[in-house]
């Protein structure tokens, strides 16, 4: 091996460590945003929190509905 190859991976090296380095402090600042905004800090407590507030939002949807059907029976029944 030639010295410019060697120094050439000794580059790659150091870059791709540079890389995986800003990914780690990328992945632990998002990693804080969840734990300080929503309590969690993995990713499978983010996905059960998620699961947890679409049930709720279908929830809420579905009261909704009923509470529209029940608004527009006592609206017709006003007009009878």
């Amino acid at each position: 091996m030639e010295l410019r190859e060697f120094e050439a991976l000794q580059k790659k090296i150091e870059t791709l460590k540079e890389k995986q380095s800003k990914a780690m402090g990328a992945k632990e600042s998002i990693e804080a945003g969840w734990r300080d905004t929503y309590g969690v800090s993995t990713l499978n407590e983010i996905e059960a929190l998620l699961a947890e507030k679409e049930k709720e939002m279908e929830e809420t949807e579905a009261l909704i509905d009923e509470l529209w059907r029940e608004l527009k029976g006592l609206t017709s029944w006003n007009l009878v």
